[in-house]
């Protein structure tokens, strides 16, 4: 068992809303204006239509999850801000194998 399936097994145990955090999906695409879509499912039928590119980054993310779990004593938050701080800036292709 990972570190991240024990904390998600005891948060749903323990917690008292019985939710626990989770990434469900995620894409990268180019560009900034991130308030034009409500929601996921939107963007993407907007991006299908127009041809744009745009890639699932849904492993990469969920195992970047999980190596900052083990990283930071396991803390949920992704992306820690003293974490950040040590290593300077997260690389996509480096750190996180996205293609």
């Amino acid at each position: 068992m990972t570190n991240r399936q024990a904390l998600l097994i005891a948060d749903s145990t323990f917690q008292r809303m019985g939710v626990v955090p989770g990434i469900l999906e995620a894409i990268i695409v180019q560009g900034s204006d991130t308030e034009a879509y409500k929601n996921l499912p939107a963007l993407k039928e907007t991006l299908n239509k127009t041809r744009a590119k745009f890639a699932d980054v849904t492993k990469e993310l969920v195992l970047e999850h999980e190596r900052q779990i083990a990283l930071n004593g396991g803390r949920v938050s992704m992306f820690m801000e003293d974490e950040l701080q040590l290593q300077k800036k997260l690389n996509l292709k480096t750190d996180m194998c996205i293609q």
